[in-house]
């Protein structure tokens, strides 16, 4: 059985945001696996998009404020 892939949205330059599948992320040990219901993005994100800053790096997966159970 093939593993099942995830959504993540790519900032690849300003204005330019991608829906790529990736695998998920894999827990450790004393880690906390939640399932995510809604991810935001925040005003650095939006900063990074429209321009105005620099992210650490392209590609940069946006949406890092999540709501889960």
């Amino acid at each position: 059985m093939s593993e099942q892939l995830i959504d993540a949205a790519f900032l690849v330059e300003p204005e330019n945001v991608v829906i790529r599948k990736i695998p998920p992320v894999h827990s450790g040990m004393g880690d906390l696996v939640i399932q995510p219901i809604h991810t935001a993005i925040c005003g650095s994100d939006i900063s990074f998009f429209k321009g105005h800053r620099s992210p650490p790096a392209f590609p940069m997966i946006l949406g890092h404020e999540v709501l889960g159970r």
